[in-house]
């Protein structure tokens, strides 16, 4: 039977998620928090998915039932809902629709990984409460109430990026036209201050060559990534995901929708990267270098890092400070110019686009021996490490 509006305001919170249906799809979500969500169940291209519409009793019984009757038309058309035209599902004016289309316009230069992160985020916190909310209305009491719940969890770092987020969405109303003020900035210091920033844990380079040598029993593969992480300084995922059909001579280059700053990366191999590639097996059945021989699909980070761990090393290093490593050594050296450095961690460059694309061409000669340099001095630890423990045991002998 459907739901009246009485059931719905009578609903009680118990010990686990429970649900009120309406019918069609339609139901009540009652949290045991206390939280009322409309939900709509439906199937979309052979997947069984779920659609949001808002917080009851803010979005009322009437009009869950209208975004629903709505939703269900754009199925009929062929529209996936969630991804439905002005009127389809959510309102036009709304915090949701408005999040998400500044997330569409935005993401033209981020990552997919990062839009996606930054949807569950508000998903997660700030939909159920104020999503169906007309943007021009929402109050910066309501929002600071939405980023309290998430310092309760002790996420500060979370509730800080999701206010910077719904500052950033405000603004982007402000210039559409679709709001007048942005109140998420005056909450800027009504926010618990999030923890100093934890730098990711980097080897000291007295400790390379241990290191190196230490993992000499890991599985080939897995050893091969971690030697190319730390002789390219990418970052795991650009090299856990890079292709036989991005290397074009002693060039690899990585397309802008793999890189973090959208932007291709060329980076030049060195003798020892191209040697490492060189052991690695092509499977016929995919273009990625580092394959799982388990799963056929890009290497898990946790597999390297267990590795890594049950070597010895965990608390001592991460993939990531493989970059930190470069970047010390590399500046320190006083061998090289702060842009090279720059340009072979993938960081953008201050300027125009223009100027940044002739930087990086002008400066790809430099680089290159700049990596030859850096991979030398990586073989070197390696050498020297294993030439002082020759050495300990001729004394140990002796």
């Amino acid at each position: 039977m459907p739901l009246t509006d009485s059931q719905a305001r009578a609903a009680k919170p118990s010990d686990r998620p429970t649900k009120l249906s309406d019918g069609g799809g339609l139901y009540l979500l009652i949290q045991p928090t206390g939280s009322k969500l409309w939900r709509q169940a439906f199937r979309f291209d052979g997947k069984q998915l779920t659609l949001a519409h808002g917080a009851y009793p803010d979005v009322t019984l009437g009009e869950a039932r209208r975004l629903r009757d709505a939703a269900k038309a754009a199925l009929k058309r062929g529209v996936d809902p969630r991804k439905a035209q002005e009127g389809d599902s959510l309102p036009a004016e709304s915090l949701e629709a408005i999040t998400r289309e500044f997330v569409k316009v935005r993401g033209k230069r981020w990552t997919g990984k990062h839009q996606g992160m930054i949807l569950r985020r508000f998903e997660m916190f700030v939909f159920d409460e104020l999503g169906s909310k007309p943007i021009s209305t929402i109050s910066a009491p309501a929002i600071l109430e939405a980023l309290r719940k998430i310092e309760a969890k002790g996420s500060l770092e979370t509730a800080k990026k999701t206010r910077q987020t719904l500052s950033a969405i405000f603004r982007y109303a402000i210039a559409t036209g679709r709001a007048e003020y942005d109140p998420a900035h005056a909450l800027k210091d009504a926010m618990q201050p999030a923890p100093g920033t934890k730098h990711r844990l980097s080897l000291p380079f007295g400790e390379v060559g241990h290191f190196l040598h230490s993992l000499r029993e890991v599985e080939p593969v897995i050893l091969a990534a971690v030697k190319l992480a730390m002789h390219t300084a990418l970052r795991s995922n650009e090299v856990r995901n890079a292709c036989w059909s991005d290397i074009d001579g002693d060039l690899l280059t990585i397309p802008a929708e793999r890189m973090k700053a959208r932007t291709d990366h060329m980076l030049p191999l060195s003798r020892q990267v191209k040697a490492i590639l060189t052991t690695l097996p092509r499977d016929k059945d995919s273009d990625l270098i580092l394959c799982s021989p388990r799963t056929g699909r890009a290497l898990d980070m946790m597999t390297m890092i267990s590795s890594i761990y049950r070597h010895g090393w965990k608390g001592a290093t991460t993939i990531h400070g493989f970059r930190a490593l470069f970047s010390t050594q590399a500046t320190e050296s006083g061998l090289w110019s702060e842009d090279a450095i720059e340009l072979s961690l993938a960081h953008r460059l201050p300027g125009s686009g223009s100027r940044r694309a002739y930087n990086r061409a002008k400066l790809l000669d430099e680089r290159t021996r700049l990596m030859q340099w850096w991979s030398d001095r990586l073989d070197k630890a390696v050498q020297e490490y294993k030439q002082k423990a020759t050495n300990d045991l001729s004394e140990l002998l002796a």
